[in-house]
């Protein structure tokens, strides 16, 4: 129901039946956007440079929680790791004796 004024003062009512259904609504804008979260990669781990893999997303893109972004060439890491584990195995070793 809605109630409105006449130019004389006067109030009247109009009695209007409800229906029931959907709603669509369409708006064209143009603009710049910006997003509304981003973030800066840094990683901790890292003492020098690595050679970029591959790249699995572009700028500008959606990503999701543990999603992988990049890969980077893991070679150096595995032969400080390999490095490390010979170590510790000769340090195991001399334990021993």
């Amino acid at each position: 129901m809605s109630a409105a004024t006449t130019t004389s003062g006067q109030t009247y009512a109009q009695i209007v039946e409800v229906t029931q259904g959907s709603m669509a609504a369409t708006a064209s804008v143009v603009g710049q956007l910006e997003a509304e979260q981003s973030a800066s990669l840094a990683f901790e781990h890292m003492s020098d440079t690595a050679n970029l893999v591959s790249l699995a997303v572009q700028a500008g893109a959606v990503v999701t929680q543990s999603q992988v972004l990049a890969t980077i060439d893991p070679t150096p890491y595995q032969q400080v790791l390999d490095q490390v584990q010979s170590d510790l195995q000769a340090a195991k070793e001399t334990l021993q004796t």
